[in-house]
């Protein structure tokens, strides 16, 4: 079994979710811009446009960035987290299920960053490294300290 002190867990990566979902965001924003000036440049030289509608759409499109600024931070924080969480489980014994639902026990070695979150990597009883997802970590227990060697004692 290899010596604890000498594990150590990755950094992470920033997510890629957070990512997709500022560019929907601005794709989002564009559309709404495009269909706002399209709107403007057919309509009837009449009846044209009400300002208080044009204001209303424009407090709509600033809620809905605002809302999904919103969702994009707390995603972020949720995987930093997750993250800060596995790197926590890092020397401990771990009981976790696997990717295929098998209920695995081992000691915390190594963290790394997916697509799909955070996986802390196990190493069994038998020296196998299995890696599973931190969500599906049952419970983390730290590992006893081990006792000091016996002094000798000389009067």
């Amino acid at each position: 079994m290899p010596d604890i002190a000498a594990v150590s867990a990755t950094s992470p990566f920033p997510s890629t979710r957070a990512q997709e979902a500022a560019a929907q965001t601005q794709a989002d924003s564009d559309m709404f811009l495009k269909l706002l000036v399209a709107q403007m440049r057919f309509q009837n030289p009449m009846e044209p446009m009400d300002g208080t509608e044009f204001i209303a759409q424009s407090a709509q499109l600033a809620t809905v960035e605002a809302l999904q600024s919103l969702v994009t931070t707390q995603a972020s924080a949720q995987v930093w987290a997750k993250t800060t969480a596995a790197h926590q489980m890092v020397g401990t014994q771990v009981e976790a299920l696997t990717d295929t639902g098998e209920v695995v026990t081992g000691i915390g070695i190594a963290v790394r960053a997916t697509a799909d979150g955070p996986r802390l990597t196990l190493l069994t009883p038998d020296d196998l490294e299995i890696d599973v997802a931190v969500d599906n970590v049952r419970s983390s227990t730290l590992l006893a300290a081990a006792a000091p060697p016996p002094v000798d004692e000389e009067d």
